[in-house]
């Protein structure tokens, strides 16, 4: 199962109007060795729309579709110093740590951080 926070769905939507020029186009999610892509583009023959009632934003293919009915993952976007990010995560496992943080990078954004100040 997918869970998209009404948030995230909200920003999802924006976020296609502002990057398509095309009606046709939908938000894609799929994923490959390094985890879950989202991309612009046309609905494809076998999609599934994922996500709440309110929220079902996202096109997956059936094996994506397939395989998110075994686990459960969260579409939500997280405040940080650099402005609103999306993150997808396990339901069971909540927000990881360095989606929260101020900085993003995972420290309590003290004077020991570990990322040089831009």
């Amino acid at each position: 199962m997918l869970v998209v926070t009404d948030r995230a769905g909200q920003e999802l939507r924006e976020l296609l109007v502002a990057n398509s020029t095309e009606p046709k186009h939908v938000l894609r999610i799929d994923c490959n060795v390094q985890g879950f892509i989202m991309c612009i583009g046309e609905e494809m023959e076998g999609d599934v729309l994922v996500g709440s009632e309110e929220t079902a934003v996202l096109h997956a293919s059936p094996q994506l579709s397939e395989a998110l009915e075994r686990i459960s993952m969260v579409v939500d976007c997280v405040d940080t110093n650099e402005g609103l990010r999306l993150v997808i995560y396990r339901e069971e496992e909540g927000v990881p740590e360095e989606c929260s943080s101020e900085c993003g990078c995972g420290c309590e954004c003290d004077s020991d951080c570990h990322l040089p100040k831009e």
